[in-house]
């Protein structure tokens, strides 16, 4: 098992393990780590906000303020899903999982230049910002607005954010009228169109060949294995870029189908998948929520697909809106249940990746495994995440 990344411990240092050390056995490899100090992605605003808004009278209060927005390397890129920001009156960027409905909360009460929520796709990249919110009351004229061009450029300029090009800006005239900008701030007439593009993009136009007839025989006798844990979808990822920019829950209607040989074959690129209650596998481009119908998962993920069909990558437990812990069990289930499914064709080299969080402090660590980890049972592994620390 090797951690990816730098390795940085906000707490406390934990020794590096090594075959010498008896946590681990000789038939596992050592937990990987390197100590090159603390990198965050620190942002100095190029100037003040040209106008800052008080709150909504009443809002923000003595809640507990978020800290400005400086992750560690290890952090990046961002977990696919929602977040909260406040761009404060120093012009620092707050941040916060999921959608909130204290943006006032996280400074403090104090005034800020803007706030809102914004999106990350499963590629790690902010494709979607949304400029208002409840406690503020933000009212812009048109692209060339001061306050436009400041919020759009904070986001460009931050480093922790890998803005796409292609990036849609949603800001109100009115209580219900709004406009939309693009990341160079020229106005976009159909935004709806470039943001389904934008959330699948890192799919691939070319598709598998057809599921060959050893596979689809070795299909009818196939049973999954039930997972023994469920997972909810988060609260703080109940609102989707797609539906008209509103701030009610969604009904996100049926599960997608299982992966059957009546499916169409696997787009190739990063695509998602969710185990659900009874262990089928569901695949597909669009967002885990979607793939799921919001319900209960065993699992949630991303493959990594060639052109041929054969799954180069297994993301166990990249979600957003699920985010299941990463334990061993967990992994294995994962791992056990995808590779064990007739109609996956697993390279040999295949990469297989977790993702740790630590959601209080935005943080998260990618771990990869090795596959004889995720074939054995061996204790070793359980107790190397257990006592694993950021």
């Amino acid at each position: 098992m090797e951690v990816s990344g730098l390795i940085k411990f906000s707490k406390r240092a934990a020794p590096v393990l090594s075959l010498a050390n008896p946590l681990v056995t000789p038939a596992m490899r050592p937990l990987q780590m390197e100590f090159q100090g603390i990198r965050r992605k620190i942002h100095v605003p190029h100037s003040s906000p040209p106008e800052t808004s008080p709150p909504r009278r009443g809002r923000g209060g003595a809640k507990t303020e978020v800290p400005v927005f400086e992750p560690y390397e290890e952090s990046l890129p961002l977990q696919s899903g929602f977040y909260s920001y406040v761009i404060d009156r120093a012009g620092r960027f707050r941040v916060k999982w999921g959608n909130t409905q204290s943006y006032a909360g996280m400074v403090g009460g104090q005034r800020v230049a803007a706030a809102g929520r914004f999106q990350v796709n499963r590629m790690g990249r902010v494709f979607h910002v949304v400029c208002g919110c409840t406690d503020y009351r933000f009212f812009y004229q048109d692209n060339k607005s001061p306050r436009v061009v400041y919020t759009i450029a904070a986001f460009r300029d931050h480093p922790a954010f890998s803005l796409s090009p292609e990036a849609v800006f949603q800001f109100h005239t009115g209580v219900t009228d709004k406009f939309f900008v693009s990341a160079a701030g020229e106005p976009i007439a159909e935004p709806f169109e470039r943001l389904v593009r934008l959330e699948n993009e890192g799919t691939g136009q070319e598709t598998s060949s057809p599921f060959t007839a050893g596979q689809i025989e070795r299909f009818r006798r196939y049973a999954p294995s039930p997972p023994s844990m469920l997972y909810g979808m988060r609260i703080d990822q109940v609102v989707t870029s797609l539906e008209e920019f509103g701030d009610d829950p969604v009904d996100y209607g049926p599960a997608a189908p299982h992966l059957t040989p009546e499916s169409a074959p696997l787009p190739s690129g990063k695509i998602n998948f969710v185990l659900d209650p009874e262990g089928w596998l569901i695949v597909g481009a669009i967002g885990h929520q979607l793939l799921s119908g919001g319900h209960h998962v065993g699992g949630a993920g991303h493959l990594h697909v060639e052109a041929t069909g054969e799954i180069t990558g297994i993301d166990l437990n990249f979600s957003g809106h699920y985010r299941p812990p990463l334990t061993a069990d967990h992994a294995r289930f994962v791992y056990r249940s995808v590779s064990a499914h007739p109609l996956l064709t697993i390279a040999p080299a295949c990469r297989f990746s977790g993702r740790m969080f630590d959601e209080d402090e935005m943080r998260s660590t990618v771990i990869q495994f090795a596959r004889a980890e995720l074939e054995s049972d061996d204790p070793e592994l359980d107790r190397l995440l257990e006592t694993y620390t950021f």
